[in-house]
């Protein structure tokens, strides 16, 4: 599964680097500036989550024989 063919893949990789700049930026912020990123940031997570738990996730554990790591992984 190359992430270049992957749209998915290249999304979520594109979220990680989006979620820690958001991070980086948070640190430098004023507090109500900290406020808005805060709120842009669950709202990314969020969105993040539910692609890896509903396209990810599945087509791992149809690939693999590892049933708790992959409940370890939806908690």
């Amino acid at each position: 599964m190359a992430t270049s063919s992957n749209p998915v893949l290249t999304m979520l990789k594109a979220d990680h680097k989006k979620v820690k700049a958001l991070f980086a930026e948070y640190h430098e912020a004023t507090p109500r500036k900290q406020q808005d990123i805060a709120q842009t940031t669950i709202q990314e997570l969020e969105i993040h989550a539910g692609l890896e738990e509903g396209l990810i996730y599945p087509s791992i554990r149809e690939g693999i024989e590892d049933d708790e790591l992959m409940n370890e992984a939806n908690e």
